[in-house]
């Protein structure tokens, strides 16, 4: 049930289906770095570090269009 309102929050946002599920495999990466190694956790950073640019980029477009 989180989950879903989490997305459908996500998707209120502005960013479509697409954003939500990007921000539910971030979430099940975090916790897989949390429970696995070092490197897992270096990966979810750079995947988080692409996810606030993808974010950027469609806020950017959604006040161009308006």
């Amino acid at each position: 049930m989180k989950r879903s309102v989490i997305r459908s929050v996500v998707d209120v946002v502005g960013g479509g289906a697409t954003l939500g599920t990007l921000c539910m495999d971030l979430c099940a990466m975090a916790v897989r770095a949390l429970v696995s190694s070092r490197l897992l956790l270096l990966e979810y950073l750079k995947k988080l570090k692409q996810s606030v640019v993808l974010i950027g980029h469609i806020l950017d477009m959604c006040q161009v269009t308006t």
